[in-house]
């Protein structure tokens, strides 16, 4: 029986990097990271799986979302994509 590959997000090239550079083994880990690049271009996404792998991969993880105002933290944003995405699994379960 061939042995099972480990589970890992459908994302691009660039995410996958960026996953590496910021994963809690990779033994050169940055500090700080700056994600930048044109519109639409998935750096949000990109960053997401990050959030979420650093929160799998790392015990007792925090994390928080900074939005320079509540109205653009509420209307808009990762948190928005977040939140919706909650909603959208929970009718695909109903």
């Amino acid at each position: 029986m061939p042995e099972a590959q480990p589970w890992r997000p459908n994302t691009s090239p660039k995410q996958d990097e960026l996953r590496w550079l910021c994963h809690p083994r990779n033994p050169n880990k940055p500090k700080f990271v700056c994600v930048s690049g044109p519109r639409k271009s998935s750096k949000t996404f990109g960053c997401m799986h990050v959030l979420c792998e650093h929160l799998w991969e790392t015990d007792r993880a925090r994390a928080g979302i900074i939005s320079p105002t509540v109205t653009s933290a509420a209307d808009g944003g990762c948190w928005q994509l977040i939140t919706r995405s909650e909603e959208h699994t929970s009718e695909l379960q109903s």
